[in-house]
């Protein structure tokens, strides 16, 4: 009787262990996937830094405590750098600030993509200037290649773009629904 008793004692300890090493899984993979994280696909040769601003708000009101800067060196072909925003921040609107190396004349942004949860969003080049637009004061595009470029060149930073609000943010809301 002693022995079943132990051996019942040892299985139940077993079982508790496992379900808590579970739990701590589904935990630690929750916690990777509830990061937002937007994805920009860009040719830029020249090591650069870009900035991404966010808001929560729905206002396109950008400060500096709601960006991230990311450093990516330089290629001759297309790459992909990921912002991750913090944890529990959704956000309804981005601006993207793209580089603050003068020897980037040209940097051509071929997508963006936003992760969140289980779900993804990829805005190609085609719809691209649907959902941002080029900040005028700053900024020029080829109509052509849609290579974005200074528009003055001795001016950091470079190249920027603003959303179209009411687009962008139908774009990200197809992020919530089930």
């Amino acid at each position: 009787m002693k022995v079943k008793s132990t051996l019942l004692g040892l299985l139940v300890a077993v079982i508790m262990f496992s379900c808590k090493n579970e739990v701590k899984q589904d935990e630690a993979k929750q916690e990777i996937n509830n990061k937002f994280k937007v994805t920009l696909n860009l040719l830029i040769k020249k090591n650069d830094t870009l900035h991404l601003y966010y808001t929560e708000d729905n206002s396109i009101n950008f400060k500096e405590e709601s960006s991230i800067w990311l450093s990516l060196p330089g290629k001759n072909d297309s790459q992909d750098i990921t912002f991750e925003l913090p944890e529990d921040v959704f956000p309804t609107q981005f601006r993207f600030d793209l580089g603050v190396n003068r020897e980037n004349e040209k940097i051509k942004l071929n997508s963006v993509k936003f992760d969140y949860l289980d779900k993804s969003n990829l805005i190609s080049e085609s719809l691209l200037y649907n959902c941002f637009r080029i900040n005028a004061d700053n900024t020029t595009i080829d109509s052509v290649t849609k290579e974005l470029s200074r528009k003055d060149p001795k001016t950091i930073p470079g190249p920027s773009l603003y959303p179209h609000e009411a687009i962008l943010k139908k774009e990200l809301d197809q992020l919530t629904l089930k």
